[in-house]
């Protein structure tokens, strides 16, 4: 690998682990919604009709954060911001 790969790489990393950190710091005090299959339709349904990331994935019926994604978190934000929709990405 060279360096520039490497280095973005990193600079990936450092900015969704930031973006995370900020989410929680905004969002900590505040009551968050259980996942449940309905919530996780309706976050799709509002990621679609908006054009956002969908923050979410299914695996093995298990409901996960997709931590890798650099728009997880942005999209997280709106639906926090726009739809009082707070997660517990800690329990992902």
């Amino acid at each position: 690998m060279c360096n520039t790969t490497i280095a973005k790489a990193i600079l990936k990393r450092l900015t969704t682990r930031t973006e995370r950190e900020l989410y929680y710091l905004k969002y900590e005090g505040g009551d968050y919604d259980e996942m449940s299959e309905t919530l996780f339709k309706v976050i799709k349904s509002i990621c679609k009709i908006r054009g956002i990331s969908f923050p979410l994935y299914k695996w093995g019926g298990v409901i996960n954060l997709k931590k890798d994604d650099s728009t997880t978190y942005l999209s997280l934000n709106i639906l926090a911001d726009e739809y009082n929709i707070i997660l517990d990405f800690t329990k992902f």
